[in-house]
Order: structure tokens, then C-alpha cells, then sequence
């Protein structure tokens, strides 16, 4: 949605239209194991509760070692009902966080620093996460 507010000095019409809101944005579903990140999906849409399903299934199964521990925030998308019994059929244990504790999610310094490392590189998401993830 367009700013239909701006600055400009007293008495001087405010020209210009930019919609601030609606940038490219590339979404990042992600599982640290160790403290590395074992399994990255990269999308250039939201991330519902299908996307995020259907990536449990197609990468992180497929790289989350036997019998781990899945730590996760309670974002809604964590909470679709197919999701725990995917995880425990394969031997796997499923834990929330309790809500509004970011500092408990390792993941999230991860993604802060995955962000200083973009913009010290001035490199695209891709490049980031082959090159120094």
C-alpha cells in the first residue's frame, strides 16, 4: 500500500508516489543441528502451513538425524496437525518453545547472522547460503 503521508519543506507540495511495502523478499525455512544449519529452503513467497509441511517432508526428514529433538517457535504455520505425527513416525520428538521467547530459538541468531553476512558481502540469498552458511 502507497505512503499517503511525506515531508517536504513548509508551504511545498509533496509529490511522489513509492509503495515501500511491497519488496522482493526471499523467505527462509531452516533446521539447525550442532549449531549448523543442516537443511535450508529458500522461497520467494509467504511460508503457510502447506509450504512449510510439504518441506518437512521433502528435506528435513531426509537430512534430520535419527531420534533428534525438533525445537520449534510457535509460529502458526509450526502447528498443523500433521506435523507431529510426521516427525514422531520417524522416531523423532517434537518440543514448543513457550510463546514470545526468541532468545530460547538458536535459529534466530543464525538468521541475523546470515543477514550481516549479506550485507558485508553484497551478495544475493543463493550466494549467502552456498558460499558462507
Amino acid at each position: 500500500m502507497p505512503r499517503t503521508h511525506g515531508y517536504t519543506l513548509k508551504g511545498e507540495k509533496c509529490y511522489g508516489v513509492k509503495d515501500f511495502g511491497n519488496k522482493n523478499r526471499t523467505n527462509a525455512i531452516g533446521a539447525l543441528y550442532n549449531g549448523n544449519l543442516i537443511c535450508v529452503g529458500l522461497f520467494n513467497c509467504n511460508v503457510d502451513t502447506s509450504l512449510y509441511t510439504q518441506w518437512v517432508k521433502d528435506e528435513l526428514l531426509n537430512q534430520l538425524p535419527d531420534n533428534s529433538v525438533y525445537v520449534i517457535d510457535n509460529a502458526s504455520f509450526h502447528k498443523e496437525s500433521e506435523i507431529k505425527p510426521l516427525l514422531e513416525s520417524k522416531g523423532h520428538i517434537l518440543l514448543y518453545l513457550p510463546p514470545y521467547s526468541p532468545e530460547y530459538n538458536k535459529i534466530e541468531n543464525k538468521w541475523a547472522q546470515a543477514k550481516h553476512l549479506k550485507r558485508k558481502y553484497n551478495c544475493d540469498i543463493d550466494t549467502l547460503f552456498k558460499q558462507y552458511m
